[in-house]
C-alpha cells in the first residue's frame, strides 16, 4: 500500500490517495507450492527436495521481479521500475509517478524563471517619482463623529485615489489612516503622477452634497531612484530618497495644494513654462529643500498641457494594488500577471486568513454588465466544483465596478509559459498533462458546467507535476467568439475555440474537449496551432495541427483526432470518456 498526502493551497493535508497493489495472485501460488511440497513430503526424501527446490525457484520469480521493481524505484529510476514484469496495479502506479515527476520538471524548470522574476523577496532600484496623499479631513474628526459614516467615506476616498492613480499609469502600494503613497516609474513618470495629482485634487475638492463641507487633500510629489522589493505577505515595498523627501514635503503643504520637489518640478518646468506657470522655489518652513506649490487650479491646468493620461487603463484595473481591499474580504498583495484583459494577484482572504489567487476582469469585458448579478446559481455549481486538478473557486463578484474571481493559488507556471519555450513536452510530461485536463473537465462536466475558455494560459503546473484548470465560470460572463472584434483580440488565439463556438455559440462539454484535443495537440507537437496569427483579426481559425504520430504513444493520435473532429456529436461527450480514453495510453519512459 503506498500513501501519498493531498494538500490544499497552504500546505495543510486534507486527504490522501491509496495505492494498494493486489497480492491474491501471489498468495495462491505460494499455497499451490506449500500442497505441493507436502505431497512431495510421502515420496522418497531425495525426490521431494528436488520437486521443492523447483517449485520454490518457480514461486520466487514473482517476488524477484516486485524486489527489482522497488529497488529501483528506491533508487528514483521509476521508468526502470515500470519496465519490470509486476502486478498490473503496481505498473500502474510507477508509470503515473514517473509521469508527474517528468511534468514537474517542466514546470520546474520554467517555474524557477518565474519565481526568480517575480520580485518576491528580491530588491531592484529604478528611477521614478512617489506621491503621498494626505486626508485633513480624517484628522480633524471630532469624538461625536460616527465610526461607521467616517470608515465608509475614508473607504470611498482611498478608492478615489486608487482609481486616479491607475488612470495615470501608477500603482497603489500603501495606505496608512488617512495617508496613501502611490508609486510611478517607466516613461514621463513625474509628468503622469502630476497628472494624478491634479485628478485627486479636483474630485476630492468637490462636495459630495449640497449639505458637505470638503476638505481637500494635500500632495507631495518626488522622483529619484526608488527601492522596490518585496515584504511580509507578498506586498511590495517602496524606499529611497524620494520618499523621504515626499514625507518632508506634505510638512509643507497645505489643504488643496501640491508640493514637488526640486528634482520632480525641474522635469516638468519646460512644459510648464511653455503653458505661462512657471513656478518659483520656496524657502520651506519645516525642510531645508526648496519646494514647489501649486494650488488645484494650476495643477489642473498643467494635467491638461500634460496631457499623459493613459486610456488603456481605464476600466478600474489600474487604480488596483498591494493594500486595496475588494469586495471587504480579499485583501491584494503582489501581482502575479498582467494581460489585456485582466490583473492576477495573490491575495490574502480575511475569512480563512490563507493565500488565493484573485483575478480583476476589465468591465467592458463582460457581456452585459448586470450578468453577475442572475449568475448566483450558476456560482453556487462552480463553488461545488472540488477536484485536485481544478483550482477551486472562492468567489466571484463586482468590488468597486472591477469585477473579479478568487480561486486556489496554484504556484507555477500557466502551459503557455511553457509552450513559449519553442517546443512540445516530453512524451511521459504531455500524457501526464492529458490525464490532468481530462480529469478535470470530468469534474467540470459532472457537475452540470463547461469551463469554456480552456487553452494554455488557463491551465497551471504545479511543482508536484498537477495540472490545475484555472478560470472556472469567467466564460459565460464574456460576449461569444466573433462578436467583438476587440474582445476577441484580448483574450487571444481563437485555435483553441470548437467551430461551433466560433460560430457565436455558448460553452459546451463537447466545445471543452475539441479545446482540450487542440491544446493536447500543440503540447504533443510543440508547434503553434494553425490559425494563431489569424487571432489578431478576431476568431477566425482553421484546425491544430495533429502532430506527427511517429514518436507518439501509441493509441494518442486517435484520442486527439476524435477531440478535434468538426462535429460536436462526433466527439468524446465529455472529460469522462476522454479521461477513458486516455487510461490505457501508455508512453515509453526515459530512465532517470
Amino acid at each position: 500500500a503506498v500513501v501519498v498526502p493531498l494538500e490544499d493551497a497552504a500546505g495543510r493535508p486534507v486527504a490522501a490517495r491509496v495505492t494498494l497493489a493486489r497480492q491474491s495472485g501471489e498468495i495462491g501460488l505460494l499455497r499451490t507450492v506449500q500442497a505441493v511440497a507436502l505431497a512431495g513430503g510421502s515420496a522418497a526424501l531425495l525426490l521431494g527436495i528436488a520437486a521443492a527446490a523447483f517449485a520454490a525457484r518457480g514461486a520466487g520469480r514473482p517476488w524477484r521481479e516486485v524486489a527489482a521493481a522497488a529497488e529501483a524505484a528506491r533508487s528514483g529510476d521509476l521508468a526502470a521500475a515500470a519496465r519490470h514484469r509486476v502486478p498490473a496495479p503496481l505498473a500502474d502506479f510507477f508509470t503515473e509517478s514517473a509521469e508527474s515527476r517528468a511534468l514537474a520538471a517542466v514546470a520546474s524548470a520554467v517555474g524557477r524563471e518565474r519565481w526568480a522574476g517575480s520580485g518576491r523577496g528580491l530588491a531592484e532600484r529604478r528611477p521614478g517619482s512617489v506621491l503621498l496623499v494626505e486626508l485633513p479631513r480624517y484628522g480633524r474628526t471630532g469624538a461625536d463623529a460616527d465610526p461607521r459614516e467616517v470608515t465608509e467615506r475614508l473607504r470611498g476616498d482611498l478608492a478615489s485615489v486608487r482609481r486616479a492613480v491607475g488612470a495615470w499609469g501608477g500603482r497603489s502600494e500603501a495606505a496608512l489612516g488617512h495617508r496613501a503613497l502611490a508609486a510611478f516609474d517607466a516613461d514621463r513618470a513625474v509628468a503622469r503622477a502630476a497628472g494624478a495629482a491634479a485628478e485627486i485634487l479636483h474630485i476630492l475638492s468637490e462636495p459630495e452634497n449640497a449639505f458637505d463641507e470638503p476638505v481637500p487633500p494635500a500632495l507631495a510629489l518626488a522622483s529619484g531612484e526608488l527601492i522596490l522589493g518585496g515584504a511580509e505577505g507578498g506586498a511590495r515595498a517602496v524606499t529611497g530618497l524620494p520618499v523621504q523627501q515626499a514625507e518632508g514635503l506634505l510638512r509643507e503643504a497645505s489643504s488643496g495644494e501640491l508640493v514637488m520637489s526640486q528634482a520632480a518640478y525641474r522635469e516638468l518646468e519646460g512644459a510648464l513654462v511653455a503653458i505661462g506657470l512657471p513656478v518659483a522655489p520656496q524657502r520651506g518652513l519645516l525642510t531645508p529643500q526648496p519646494v514647489y506649490l501649486l494650488d488645484a487650479e494650476r495643477a489642473a491646468r498643467a494635467a491638461a498641457a500634460l496631457g499623459t493620461r493613459e486610456p488603456e487603463h481605464a476600466g478600474g484595473l489600474g487604480a488596483l494594488g498591494s493594500g486595496t481591499v475588494l469586495a471587504e474580504r480579499f485583501v491584494l498583495a503582489e501581482r502575479l500577471a498582467e494581460g489585456r484583459t485582466s490583473v492576477v494577484f495573490a491575495a490574502r482572504d480575511r475569512e480563512t486568513g490563507g493565500l488565493v489567487a484573485v483575478k480583476a476582469l476589465r468591465r467592458e469585458l463582460l457581456s452585459d454588465p448586470d450578468v453577475l448579478a442572475a449568475f448566483d446559481s450558476d456560482l453556487r455549481r462552480v463553488r461545488q466544483v472540488v477536484h485536485p486538478s481544478v483550482a477551486r473557486v472562492v468567489e466571484l463578484g463586482v468590488s468597486d465596478g472591477v469585477p473579479f474571481l478568487a480561486s486556489d493559488l496554484v504556484d507555477g507556471p500557466s502551459l503557455a509559459r511553457v509552450l513559449d519555450q519553442g517546443s512540445g513536452l516530453p512524451a511521459p510530461a504531455a500524457l501526464r498533462l492529458a490525464r490532468g485536463v481530462a480529469a478535470g473537465l470530468a469534474a467540470i462536466h459532472a457537475s452540470g458546467l463547461a469551463h469554456g475558455d480552456l487553452r494554455p494560459e488557463t491551465v497551471l503546473l504545479d511543482r508536484r507535476g498537477h495540472a490545475r484548470l484555472i478560470d472556472l465560470g469567467v466564460a459565460p460572463l464574456l460576449p461569444p467568439p466573433g462578436i467583438d472584434p476587440a474582445v476577441d483580440r484580448a483574450l487571444g488565439s481563437p485555435a483553441y475555440l470548437a467551430p461551433e463556438r466560433l460560430a457565436g455559440g455558448p460553452p459546451s462539454a463537447a466545445a471543452d474537449v475539441y479545446a482540450a484535443g487542440a491544446l493536447l495537440a500543440v503540447a504533443f507537437s510543440g508547434k503553434p496551432p494553425s490559425g494563431a496569427a489569424s487571432g489578431e483579426e478576431g476568431a477566425t481559425a482553421g484546425p491544430p495541427h495533429l502532430p506527427d504520430p511517429t514518436g507518439l504513444p501509441d493509441g494518442i493520435a486517435p484520442v486527439l483526432a476524435r477531440c478535434l473532429e468538426p462535429e460536436p456529436a462526433a466527439r468524446f461527450a465529455d472529460g469522462g470518456e476522454l479521461a477513458a480514453a486516455l487510461a490505457p495510453v501508455r508512453a515509453d519512459l526515459v530512465s532517470g
